[in-house]
């Protein structure tokens, strides 16, 4: 037995006896990191989300928008501006707005309803035509808008028409939504606390279940849920604007 460990520990000592020369390099090399780029960031996005990095850079998009939505237009010259949709082809945007200087207060009050109302015509380039309803008559003609016979606005004043390279930047109306997570964390919270009264009122022995006590634990246990969801929703509304288009 003594000869075997002996054996043994001759071994491990000649084993260990390997000059480090002659053992495998090791590398101790730090590997280099590529410098994060936007556009690396967009490709690493479009890897795990295929898409979804360019789809807000899809004109087409712009080609969908409803007719007569007021929009927010960014471009090489223009901060962002609203505007009335008017129409897009492959190489421009038509829009529309009621906001020109020249015109009265009253004239662009009629303008904007008119823009809502009939915004295909509007946009149309040498659209005539006619309209009349309780209120007012117009016309629209290759020169502008007739009120009751009265000019209220050329077509230069209500129509604008800018190149598609000239778009940086398009943005939905300003609307107020609530945080689907606040909401659905404030019902949640509302649910547990519900479902605690529920049970507090369900085995209090000091009373019977009458009907008045049941009709008592079951409100606690769906109002209270709905309560605190309607109240986590409307705590954290906030302003938003959806991007429709950004080059």
């Amino acid at each position: 037995m003594k000869s075997i460990c002996a054996w043994t520990l001759v071994a491990a000592m000649m084993g260990t006896s390997v000059p480090l020369s002659a053992q495998a390099p090791v590398d101790t090399a730090v590997p280099a990191t590529p410098i994060l780029t936007r556009a690396a960031i967009r490709r690493a996005v479009e890897d795990v989300f295929p898409g979804q990095g360019s789809t807000a850079a899809d004109w087409s998009r712009v080609q969908g928008i409803r007719l007569g939505l007021e929009i927010f237009v960014t471009t090489d010259v223009l901060l962002a501006s609203p505007r009335y949709f008017g129409r897009a082809d492959d190489t421009s945007l038509t829009l529309l707005r009621a906001t020109d200087p020249a015109l009265s207060a009253a004239q662009q009050h009629v303008l904007r309803k008119l823009i809502v109302k009939y915004p295909a015509e509007f946009a149309a380039p040498r659209t005539s035509v006619e309209y009349e309803n309780q209120d007012e008559r117009f016309r629209l003609t290759a020169e502008g808008v007739f009120v009751n016979g009265q000019l209220v606005a050329t077509r230069e004043q209500f129509s604008e028409r800018i190149d598609r390279q000239a778009v940086r930047e398009i943005t939905g109306p300003i609307t107020r939504e609530g945080s689907a997570l606040t909401t659905a964390l404030a019902a949640l919270g509302g649910l547990v606390a519900g479902f605690f009264g529920f049970l507090a009122i369900a085995f209090d022995e000091s009373s019977s279940w009458s009907g008045g006590r049941e009709t008592g634990a079951y409100g606690l246990l769906i109002g209270t849920p709905i309560a605190t969801g309607w109240l986590g929703y409307h705590l954290s509304l906030h302003e938003t604007q959806k991007v429709l288009y950004r080059r």
